[in-house]
């Protein structure tokens, strides 16, 4: 017959171990709370690792005992026991308080040292020390901006390249030329094309004709259609009025779409260096007899000749459906109305 321990149990057994864990547990109570003194009692860590306990079976019984431990606390006594569990040692403190505060820390017992109230007796417990921990706090990581719904990566590159502003030496060797030419460069291919005025109004006949045409053409077909003169008129007066020495032709001649102006020549599609789509916009709205269109997320503005002024945004991203949304019609009258009385026709 195998030997029996006080409990009955076979040296060894699982049922050994867990009876030699409570019986520990039950001694450091015994210990905690002798005659009602505020008073701080440490089970050793040595004696519990003599005890020779599985780790699994300690947890749970210890569990069972201070949930038993701390119901009959908060029912028989006004007490506010701060108990620490750790796995080098158990510690049991306890001190009066004015009504019952329970409190279950689980942390090591080498972070958690008695409250000072109850070493010099205070009247109110002491929270355990909370361990600090070795590194800084790490700060808010920036968000990342949302990226632009239907816009690639390389079409906003494209588009931030085409708003570069020119440099001061590019711009006053345009401004030195008398007169200074009109430069329609390509957005696709970056071909430039230099078109020379007749006079400084920007009128253009000739040669600088043919160039538009070119320029206009379309680039899948190598299909072109004569520009209308008024239409490179305004493109001057605007490249003079910001001192703009090229405009990036976005768009030209489209052929295939009957309805729109691109397809009889009478429209661009323009970016201005260093210029603010909505700053451009502002500017062609006060011309008169005209279309003006901005397009955020394409990156440029419309601009066509017409009889009556339209202005309108249109939020689609590239290659999309256009989503058309007209605005400020009562701005458009009166330009008209006061390019009328200026003496300028459609």
């Amino acid at each position: 017959m195998p030997k029996r321990d006080e409990w009955g149990h076979t040296p060894g057994s699982n049922r050994n171990r867990t009876a030699r864990r409570l019986a520990c547990l039950l001694d450091a109570r015994e210990n905690a709370f002798d005659v009602g003194v505020p008073d701080t009692r440490m089970l050793s860590s040595e004696s519990c690792r003599n005890a020779n306990l599985s780790t699994r079976n300690g947890a749970l019984y210890a569990s069972l005992f201070l949930r038993a431990m701390l119901r009959r606390l908060m029912h028989a006594w006004a007490l506010g026991p701060i108990i620490a569990l750790g796995a080098g040692g158990c510690v049991v403190t306890y001190a009066p308080v004015a009504a019952p505060d329970v409190r279950l820390v689980a942390r090591d017992a080498r972070l958690a040292p008695a409250p000072e109230s109850a070493a010099t007796g205070g009247d109110a417990p002491a929270r355990p020390a909370r361990a600090r921990a070795g590194t800084r706090r790490q700060r808010a990581k920036p968000r990342a901006k949302s990226r632009e719904w239907g816009v690639s990566a390389a079409y906003r590159k494209m588009r931030t390249h085409w708003h570069r502003p020119a440099s001061e030496a590019a711009r006053e060797a345009w401004l030195a030329e008398a007169p200074p030419p009109l430069v329609l460069v390509q957005a696709g291919t970056g071909e430039r094309f230099v078109l020379v005025p007749d006079d400084e109004e920007g009128t253009f006949s000739g040669i600088a004709l043919d160039l538009a045409e070119e320029a206009f053409g379309f680039r899948r077909t190598e299909k072109t259609k004569p520009v209308s003169p008024r239409l490179l008129s305004l493109l001057y007066r605007t490249a003079r009025h910001f001192e703009a020495p090229w405009i990036t032709l976005v768009s030209g001649y489209r052929p295939g779409r009957n309805g729109s102006r691109h397809t009889h020549g009478n429209a661009a599609d323009i970016v201005l260096p260093g210029v603010r789509n909505t700053q451009l916009a502002a500017y062609l709205r006060r011309i008169g007899f005209v279309g003006v269109g901005i397009y955020p997320k394409s990156g440029f503005v419309h601009l066509d000749v017409r009889d009556a002024s339209y202005f309108w945004i249109d939020r689609s991203p590239p290659g999309r459906r256009q989503r058309l949304r007209q605005i400020l019609p009562d701005l458009a009258k009166a330009m008209d109305k006061a390019a009328r009385a200026r003496g300028e026709r459609p």
